[in-house]
């Protein structure tokens, strides 16, 4: 193993934890110990990196709706009474107002994540926005669309605390109160 290699792959658990500090599983606090108290891991680099990933993470120019929906995609079979249901959830880094701006408006990005829902042959897409807000406060909003799509998010409302902010083409977008619930929820 190189140097390359380890600070590479630590790199990922710097992102996923925002540098340690959110959301640290043992697994990464013993891969991260094991490696900052050696001699492979520069904690002003480590942190520089992920400063600099984390601002090309939300790098969106140049970027249509569709590839924001595929760049940070996850998609899953989940039991939905007895019955296999394909769900796709992408995270975007920007709230749906500033995607409704940049895209043309919530019909516009509506219709492109219907789109995208049929060409991906799902049941439920999702979309998990984390941005700051203007008071610089973490934020996260939600918008689900598919077939009982309002019962499916009544569901989710203990665990998220979704507050209905609009319904357009068959979409329910929400501010998610529990901000500290991602898809891994």
């Amino acid at each position: 193993v190189n140097i390359m290699e380890i600070e590479f792959l630590i790199t990922a658990i710097g992102i996923d934890t925002t540098k340690l500090t959110n959301k640290v599983e043992n697994e990464d606090s013993y891969v991260i110990n094991q490696l900052f108290g050696s001699k492979f891991i520069n904690i002003e680099k480590f942190n520089n990196d992920i400063d600099i990933i984390k601002k090309e993470k939300l790098n969106i120019t140049g970027l249509n709706m569709n590839d924001l929906l595929r760049k940070d995609y996850k998609e899953d079979i989940v039991d939905v009474s007895n019955v296999d249901k394909k769900v796709g959830i992408s995270s975007v880094g920007y709230n749906f107002q500033y995607l409704f701006d940049l895209y043309g408006g919530a019909e516009n990005v509506g219709s492109t994540i219907n789109e995208w829902a049929k060409d991906q042959k799902l049941d439920y897409v999702c979309v998990m926005t984390a941005f700051t807000n203007n008071n610089g406060e973490f934020s996260r909003e939600f918008c689900i669309s598919g077939e009982h799509s309002k019962e499916t998010s009544e569901n989710l409302q203990d665990g998220l605390k979704l507050e209905l902010i609009e319904e357009n083409n068959g979409i329910l977008y929400y501010r998610q109160l529990a901000v500290d619930k991602s898809r891994k929820f």
